[in-house]
């Protein structure tokens, strides 16, 4: 039995397995949906659903045979026990407690972060205004997250989603520039075997002339200036040099591809979230085929 089941308005009908073989077929025939059919003591039980109920009796009246139907499930329980004022208060309890629970939340979802840790952020949005137990209506998710960025300065940007009775919180650290020392002199060496095309310098000399071939790691401009006029002196080689470089690639092509299609897909998903429990009542089932193609 699945647990949705429980709460649909289902019967089981019981009857002799004599006719088993025609009422299944003129059950098939009316297009009337029936759980497994189960054999027991010489009768057979199988579950309809109350809106099917009266064309199953019909059958039952054409091959002239008796039945007995008897709900199932909550609707069962709430026929048997109808009378008793304890579970009606019970469950009008449960319905209040589960219309004010959805006013608060349950669970503060925060990704994992090597930068920031958990408990300081669970702190920040704690005096923000965010916590396990707060009152969504009380809650500002623009100004919350607006305050922690501005009490935190590794947070670059921050979003607070409410779904349901679960605040989740997405952020963005702040990248530190790499600050480069322009002041320190400096060469400019080759990356790439080539040939230059073009050369443009603000700074240094020149250690190679254009149309000429270079080797990766060679000396393009040197930080060295030596004058008479002046000296030796160090600078800072700042320019663009640009060649042309002879680059190969190979790739390997399958001459057969393995391909994963889907041919039949069913997408049926019930769960329920208490804190961060997750229990799910059906499957999200895909099937796949595999296609060759050459």
């Amino acid at each position: 039995m699945r647990f949705p089941d429980y709460f649909r308005r289902l019967y089981d009908v019981t009857a002799d397995k004599d006719n088993a073989a025609r009422l299944i077929g003129m059950l098939i025939s009316a297009d009337i949906p029936f759980g497994t059919v189960n054999e027991s003591d010489g009768k057979i039980t199988f579950r309809v659903r109350h809106s099917d109920l009266k064309k199953t009796g019909e059958i039952f009246t054409v091959l002239n045979a008796e039945y007995t139907a008897v709900p199932f499930g909550f609707h069962a329980h709430i026929i048997r026990h109808r009378r008793r004022a304890g579970i009606l208060a019970g469950a009008l309890v449960f319905t209040v407690a589960c219309i004010v629970s959805s006013q608060y939340i349950w669970d503060v979802d925060i990704p994992y972060s090597e930068e920031i840790p958990q408990q300081e952020l669970e702190a920040l949005l704690s005096d923000a205004g965010l916590y396990i137990g707060a009152k969504k209506s009380n809650i500002d998710e623009i100004k919350a997250a607006s305050e922690v960025i501005l009490k935190n300065d590794s947070i670059s940007w921050l979003s607070i989603n409410l779904k349901g009775t679960v605040a989740h919180v997405e952020y963005r650290t702040t990248q530190t520039a790499q600050v480069v020392d322009t002041s320190s002199p400096s060469n400019l060496i080759s990356r790439y075997d080539g040939q230059i095309v073009t050369m443009a310098l603000d700074g240094g000399m020149p250690a190679v002339k254009c149309g000429q071939i270079v080797k990766k790691g060679q000396l393009l401009v040197s930080g060295v200036i030596d004058s008479e006029a002046f000296g030796c002196r160090l600078v800072r080689s700042r320019g663009s040099v640009k060649a042309s470089v002879e680059q190969r690639f190979s790739i390997s092509v399958p001459l057969k591809t393995e391909v994963k299609t889907v041919f039949e897909r069913m997408t049926s998903c019930v769960s329920i979230k208490i804190f961060k429990k997750i229990l799910n009542f059906s499957q999200v089932l895909t099937i796949y085929r595999k296609n060759m193609i050459q």
